[in-house]
């Protein structure tokens, strides 16, 4: 990870303390195991697989990719949370939906503290979060620069004792 990126914290809790004085409100979650647990994590976990694909199911495929955004803000705005975690992200990558992902999560997290489990990898060398294999139907990448807003940490960072 980029030197002059990285944040001290040690626990999610902290996440959430650094993130809420910032623009974008948004961190990335990198290297999430399903069995490190986000219990003690100080807001609702939204799985966005199981959220969006009943949300979706009344929608005509061709209404469904302007419907992502408003679905989700009124999902988090409802919550009445300060803080939310998106797991399940993988739905988003659905080509029909036509998501830009990281753009989606930076919007969402205009308004609230958002903390985002990344389905995909994050490439040193090229400050690069990706998600499936370039020539994938479902392959997105972004490149991070200077002026994003956002946090990227390795789920590691977030366990005690592991700073």
């Amino acid at each position: 990870m980029d030197e002059n990126r990285k944040i001290d914290i040690s626990s999610l809790n902290e996440l959430v303390e650094h993130l809420s004085v910032k623009h974008n409100k948004l961190a990335i979650v990198l290297d999430y195991q399903a069995d490190l647990k986000v219990s003690g994590f100080v807001g609702p976990i939204i799985d966005l697989n199981t959220y969006l694909s009943q949300a979706l199911l009344n929608t005509s495929v061709a209404k469904r990719p302007r419907n992502i955004a408003i679905l989700l803000s009124d999902r988090i705005t409802d919550l009445s949370a300060t803080c939310v975690c998106l797991a399940g992200l993988e739905v988003l990558f659905e080509p029909s939906l036509q998501v830009q992902v990281v753009e989606l999560l930076k919007q969402l997290a205009h308004d609230h503290v958002i903390v985002a489990l990344w389905p995909g990898e994050y490439i040193e060398g090229t400050a690069k979060l990706s998600y499936s294999k370039l020539g994938h139907i479902e392959y997105q990448d972004y490149t991070l620069t200077p002026n994003d807003d956002f946090e990227v940490i390795h789920a590691q960072n977030l366990i005690k004792g592991n700073t």
